[in-house]
């Protein structure tokens, strides 16, 4: 990873994704908006084709960005996956209580997703997609060529494309948050889905070697470009990573109106998940213990009202688990896809 000054970090925060961008201007040019919503609407699983009827711009576009970039390691990727296999429960609650948290803790960048409104309306579909997402690159052979997650990586960097082409000109985009969609909150985004929820996993007291970390923090630095983020604002190492984690809290966590709202959503969501004899305040505290105070208190996370001993010796992540492996909603897919990547697992 290259060594950037904050100057640096303020210019990507005006940069998109020229290879995507460009696409949306050639629909815009061709009014073509009727096949690139074709291709941006997500379809999850083996029925990832594309209609044989699109645009030879966006045709070429999959087919010239569907391969592995520069540096990708096959065996480093395999083994990423194997380690979220593995991990498969314990990445997916961490998703939901650490990873978006952090998200939202980055005020400017949480900005796209208050103003999308898609989080706010539907909580259980968007994090239901998330997951979907997650575990469709964690797929064994996923990214080997003519893998699964090519297309679908492919189709989310055009969705994000599409939501900066329109939100850029939309009247109420301060330039003040960044480009909507920039380099750098997209670099944050990455590692919130790799290094935070391996920071998520020791909190939970689970072990890992230093080499399955980064066997995982590889895979994400794959996804990541192709995903359209430039190679060297993504981690190869814990170091860096960290690195990038503390420059981050630095420069965007603050307390905001957005991060607060889509922070509320996310609990109200895990209110309607999790059985009624259970108390709000065990995700708050869980929450707190997992992200600390001091993020917890600019997203308005209710104080905990036990000690993060207390925490750690209660059942909260069992009491999850199980509760949405019953949930009467789309969330139950979450471990069907689990139980799904489990038995790949066991016939390697």
């Amino acid at each position: 990873m290259q060594t950037l000054t904050q100057i640096d970090w303020d210019n990507y925060r005006l940069q998109g994704d020229k290879v995507a961008d460009e696409i949306l201007q050639k629909t815009q040019e061709q009014d073509a908006w009727k096949d690139l919503r074709k291709v941006i609407t997500i379809q999850w699983g083996d029925n990832q084709m594309l209609p044989e009827d699109l645009p030879d711009f966006i045709q070429n576009y999959f087919t010239d960005n569907a391969v592995l970039p520069d540096g990708a390691d096959l065996e480093k990727i395999a083994k990423g996956q194997e380690f979220f296999q593995k991990n498969a429960e314990d990445c997916l609650s961490l998703l939901g209580t650490m990873s978006l948290p952090y998200c939202y803790a980055a005020a400017d960048g949480a900005q796209v997703l208050y103003f999308s409104e898609r989080m706010r309306n539907d909580a259980h579909t968007r994090l239901l997609e998330t997951a979907r997402f997650v575990f469709e690159v964690n797929q064994r052979d996923s990214l080997q060529p003519n893998g699964l997650a090519f297309t679908t990586i492919l189709k989310v960097r055009l969705l994000h494309a599409t939501i900066r082409f329109h939100l850029k000109n939309h009247k109420n985009w301060d330039m003040k948050w960044g480009l909507p969609i920039n380099q750098e909150d997209l670099m944050g985004t990455n590692i919130a889905f790799s290094s935070i929820v391996l920071r998520g996993l020791r909190k939970l007291g689970k072990k890992y070697t230093n080499e399955d970390a980064e066997n995982y923090l590889h895979l994400w630095y794959v996804v990541g470009q192709l995903l359209g983020i430039e190679k060297k604002i993504l981690p190869q190492t814990m170091k860096e990573a960290v690195f990038l984690s503390q420059n981050t809290e630095m420069r965007h966590f603050k307390s905001s109106h957005v991060g607060n709202v889509l922070t509320q959503t996310l609990l109200s969501h895990f209110d309607d998940i999790l059985p009624p004899l259970v108390p709000r305040s065990y995700i708050h505290s869980y929450m707190r213990f997992l992200l600390g105070d001091r993020t917890c208190d600019l997203l308005g996370v209710p104080a905990a009202n036990w000690t993060k001993y207390m925490v750690e010796t209660l059942p909260i992540i069992q009491t999850m688990k199980t509760s949405f492996g019953k949930s009467p909603h789309p969330i139950r897919s979450y471990w069907e896809a689990r139980n799904m990547i489990a038995g790949q697992a066991k016939e390697m």
